[in-house]
């Protein structure tokens, strides 16, 4: 009897775990349809279990051609301890229905599986709700993600339809990476939105967020997006797109733009994006301009992005008015950064032309890492504004060094050792109220030294070998000759 009891003891804690007082049980089905431990609470009629009561533990489905019925029934778990809720793995043509699933690392984590359907599922207070790993022809409708860090996680996953969800209140919405052809029909976002990254020839119908039309853009060219009030504006491998006139707000990232080129995005309005109003990933030569930008996370994220143009916006009240990663040679002029937690933030970015700016009452103008921008043009052009500064005006000249005032600083601000004003203002810069949207050219930043340096010795390269392919084809011609004589 006490050998029974001590084999019975050890198969009980393989399935359960004890964590600070409280039981977690790992419910298997195993290949062969039977399910451990033997005593969970499922009853199975033909290939359907059903679960007869909520508990606290996790399922591991190794089966495939099932069904995994939660009777509307709780899945607890605890989210320290790094448990998926459901997990399936390598397995195809299941049906996941009517569970409520709360306190895990992941809801239902799946990877490697095909012919899945996941439906009336509600899935909130995990770190990811919804994760995807190489998951393809598979259905995700009338589900419910909420209170969740990632609410959807996918990644290398394809021809997937998702149709007829509910998805809000996330750190973020849905995260979609190297997927492709699938479907989102339908589906309602608040206060969430899409990110995508490497992932284009999907489908986006007739989805809101907010109540807001959510409009996507792939492989758009010569168009116009104005006077609308949207939920997000997703743009992919576009170009020469104006959006103008256009309020986005409560959302996660206003406008979101990858790989996109000569868009215009003009005197909109952007406010309360828990993330980033405008956020421009590997996106060159576009323009920002006369926007007004406020009580956001970031104002304008930028990242991998150079040759872009931001002018003549009002950023007021964001954590960052502007975020810089890994970004080159942008132009921001004519800006108005206004109590903001940090006017400007640059992280690994390098020779930005910044000036003719004011910085008005930030807790932190700007903040650096690893990053050395142009902060001036040449005298008398001068710099930008800076609200504390400690400013007198009695020289003049590129040396400050001549009787006179000028509107120049006598000294220059000094932001970090790799990055200074020379020519700070003396005085508020007053902007033209109104700039025509359709003078760009002048945005375009001017080359650096070390570029026209660069091109210079591009030329000269290229003349040089040129004379060496011209001097052996001669050489050639000559020996030819030769050997006929």
């Amino acid at each position: 009897m006490i050998k029974y009891l001590i084999i019975f003891s050890l198969i009980y804690q393989t399935f359960v775990i004890q964590i600070s007082s409280e039981q977690i049980m790992i419910i298997y089905i195993k290949p062969d349809g039977t399910f451990e431990p033997s005593y969970a609470p499922l009853k199975v009629v033909g290939n359907i279990y059903i679960l007869t009561k909520e508990i606290r533990g996790k399922f591991v489905i190794q089966r495939s051609d099932i069904v995994l019925d939660g009777n509307n029934y709780t899945l607890y778990g605890i989210k320290e301890f790094g448990f998926n809720g459901i997990e399936l793995i390598k397995v195809k043509n299941l049906i996941i229905r009517n569970f409520k699933i709360k306190d895990f690392e992941t809801g239902i984590y799946l990877k490697d599986s095909n012919n899945i359907l996941i439906k009336n599922i509600f899935i909130f207070n995990c770190s990811i709700g919804l994760n995807l790993i190489n998951v393809f022809n598979s259905n995700f409708t009338l589900n419910s993600i909420y209170y969740n860090k990632y609410g959807i996680y996918m990644e290398n996953s394809y021809e997937n339809l998702f149709n007829n969800n509910l998805i809000y209140d996330n750190y973020l919405g849905v995260l979609i990476i190297n997927s492709e052809n699938n479907e989102f029909i339908n589906n309602s976002l608040k206060n969430d939105s899409f990110l995508i990254d490497f992932s284009f020839k999907n489908k986006f119908i007739n989805n809101t967020i907010n109540n807001k039309q959510l409009l996507y853009l792939e492989n758009i060219k010569d168009k116009l997006i104005e006077n609308i009030e949207a939920g997000q504006i997703i743009i992919l491998n576009s170009k020469n797109l104006t959006i103008r006139n256009v309020l986005i707000s409560n959302s996660e990232i206003g406008i979101f733009m990858y790989n996109s080129s000569l868009l215009k995005i003009i005197k909109n309005k952007f406010f309360e994006n828990s993330f980033t109003s405008i956020y421009m990933v590997n996106s060159n030569f576009n323009f920002i301009i006369i926007n007004e930008i406020f009580n956001n996370f970031h104002g304008i994220y930028l990242r991998n992005s150079m040759n872009n143009s931001l002018s003549y916006n009002i950023l007021t009240n964001n954590k960052n008015g502007i975020y810089f990663e890994f970004s080159f040679n942008n132009l921001v002029v004519n800006n108005t950064f206004q109590e903001n937690e940090r006017g400007i933030y640059l992280f690994n970015s390098n020779n930005n032309f910044i000036y003719h700016n004011n910085f008005i009452k930030n807790n932190f103008h700007v903040e650096t890492k690893n990053s050395k921008n142009v902060w001036n043009k040449k005298y008398p052009d001068g710099g930008n504004y800076w609200s504390d500064i400690n400013c007198t005006d009695r020289k003049k000249g590129e040396k400050q060094d001549i009787d006179g005032s000028d509107g120049i600083c006598d000294l220059p601000y000094i932001i970090d050792n790799l990055n200074i004003d020379n020519f700070p203002f003396a005085n508020e810069i007053k902007f033209v109220k109104e700039i025509s949207s359709n003078e760009t050219t002048f945005l375009n930043p001017t080359p650096t030294e070390t570029e026209v340096t660069y091109s210079k010795q591009t030329q000269e390269f290229l003349v040089y070998l040129i004379i060496i392919i011209i001097s052996i084809a001669l050489i050639v011609l000559i020996i030819k000759k030769f050997r006929k004589r």
